[in-house]
């Protein structure tokens, strides 16, 4: 995907350089799974774990990876995995108060699946510079982040981000 405003273009495009959604230091929640099922979490459990707020962890195995905490339609290709779970001892160490945290537990197992799926995107941003004489035109990288989860740009961040706004052009 493309945007381009004057002499300015930004690229738009999956994100491979991940760091696993799990890993952030800023989660309130513990993916505890029952047992390997072609992802890691950030504990193998052999059953439910003892927490103050805890949901089921799903996954459906089909042509790629997705997870939720509602389940999915699919008994052959799906199933629970696990959960994920946190304490009031760990709400109060990171300083999160205890309203909203089922919303902020179901959030992690979102973010969780888009990294899964490679809904992930990234931007560069080029200034265009064209030579007087041969008419070449040069691309410059100006900016580039990546990290957006989700294709609602709007939403995740990047058009904030990357400085597009209604007076950019969407180009194919």
């Amino acid at each position: 995907m493309k945007y381009k405003k004057e002499n300015q273009i930004i690229e738009i495009d999956y994100d491979s350089d991940l760091l696993n959604p799990l890993d952030f230091d800023c989660n309130i929640g513990t993916v505890a799974l029952i047992r390997n099922n072609n992802i890691s979490g950030d504990e193998t459990v052999s059953e439910k774990p003892e927490a103050d707020y805890i949901l089921p962890v799903y996954m459906l195995d089909h042509s790629g990876l997705k997870v939720n905490t509602t389940g999915f339609d699919c008994p052959w290709d799906s199933g629970q995995i696990g959960w994920i779970y946190t304490t009031k001892d760990k709400l109060k160490e990171l300083g999160v108060s205890e309203s909203g945290v089922i919303n902020i537990l179901e959030a992690e197992i979102r973010i969780w699946s888009q990294y899964l799926e490679g809904d992930v995107y990234f931007y560069t941003k080029y200034e265009l510079e064209k030579c007087e004489c041969c008419q070449h035109v040069e691309k410059e990288i100006v900016d580039s982040c990546g990290g957006f989860y989700g294709q609602n740009f709007k939403e995740n961040g990047l058009f904030e981000q990357a400085g597009i706004d209604d007076t950019w052009q969407e180009k194919e």
